[in-house]
C-alpha cells in the first residue's frame, strides 16, 4: 500500500493518494510496525504541495497513527502542514 500512495503522490493522483494513505494510516494505527513506519516517515518527509496537504489532513483524522510520526515535527525540511499534524 505504501508504494501505491508514493506513486499516487509522485503522479499527482490525489484521490488515489487519499484512499491509499487512509488505509495505510488505519493499518499503522492498529499494527504499529517499526520498519514500515520508518519507510512511511521517510516518504512523508519528502512531500510538499497538495500531496502534503492530503497526508496532513489524514494524519489529523488518524491521531493513533499520527503519534507514530512525531519525529517529523523536529525536521524543518518537512512540510509545515505535516509537522503540525503530528504534534
Amino acid at each position: 500500500m505504501h508504494w501505491i500512495q508514493a506513486w499516487a503522490a509522485a503522479n499527482g493522483d490525489l484521490d488515489l493518494l487519499e484512499e491509499a494513505a487512509e488505509v495505510l494510516l488505519a493499518w499503522d494505527a492498529h499494527w504499529d510496525r517499526w520498519q514500515p513506519q520508518r519507510e512511511i516517515r521517510a516518504w512523508m518527509a519528502t512531500l510538499h504541495g497538495e500531496p502534503a496537504a492530503v497526508v496532513a489532513r489524514l494524519l489529523r483524522r488518524n491521531p493513533d497513527a499520527a503519534r507514530h510520526f512525531t519525529e517529523l515535527n523536529e525536521n524543518r525540511r518537512v512540510d509545515e502542514r505535516i509537522r503540525r499534524a503530528v504534534r
